[in-house]
């Protein structure tokens, strides 16, 4: 995608200074038009309402290996799912999913977490040349189909500071897919995180798959 810049009319790539600072005129939201995403098999959505601590709690003693936890390792992750619903909320996830086991040779408590944001990019349409962009400066980036549209995957690695499980490490291994729709102006934003490197992998598929299952529908509702 081009777009005007500079005064004399001329074409070229998109910056970020067509849309003013990352932040400054974008903003997530709730698109108006209706549609469907499915979260991997296995994996458990955790309502950031009321119904939250039903959910962690769910989620936690349906965990293979749950009963065999220590209990200060059981606190930790209804402490960590909690948390980490909590927060995607307050940043705008419209829905977070996820998943746990325990390693039974080392009895690793191994986690990942999916959650799914729209960003209003009005006045630019939501296309790969700005999934792209948007993409590009935080790490690995590659493409790959989406349902309607050549979608932007990025992946990240950084130290978070705490261990947000014991034995888990300080390091965040993150996602992100970025999901054009074209014909409006909403991006959406399919994040993936693991604490473990092991994981990892997995992270990425789990986020590329549930983003090619993002559906609009139906179509002719539609909007910007």
């Amino acid at each position: 995608m081009t777009t005007e810049v500079g005064g004399a009319g001329e074409r070229g790539r998109l910056t970020w200074g067509d849309l003013g600072r990352p932040g400054e005129k974008m903003a997530m939201g709730v698109p108006p038009f209706r549609y469907t995403v499915q979260v991997p098999p296995g994996w458990k959505v955790l309502r950031p309402t009321e119904e939250l601590k039903g959910d962690v709690e769910r989620m936690c003693t349906a965990t293979p290996g749950w009963s065999n936890l220590a209990a200060d390792k059981q606190v930790a992750l209804r402490d960590l799912l909690t948390g980490m619903a909590t927060q995607a909320g307050l940043t705008g996830a419209v829905l977070t999913a996820a998943d746990a086991g325990v390693d039974r040779a080392t009895g690793e408590l191994l986690m990942g977490s999916l959650s799914l944001a729209w960003l209003r990019t009005s006045p630019i349409e939501a296309d790969t040349a700005l999934a792209q962009m948007m993409a590009e400066g935080g790490g690995d980036v590659r493409q790959f189909a989406g349902r309607y549209s050549v979608c932007v995957l990025q992946r990240s690695v950084a130290d978070t500071g705490i261990e947000p499980v014991e034995g888990a490490g300080r390091t965040a291994y993150t996602v992100q897919a970025f999901v054009p729709t074209p014909g409006t102006s909403w991006m959406g934003i399919v994040t993936g995180t693991t604490p473990q490197q092991r994981m990892a992998e997995l992270m990425e598929r789990a986020t590329e798959r549930m983003a090619t299952t993002l559906h609009l529908l139906p179509a002719e509702t539609v909007a910007g």
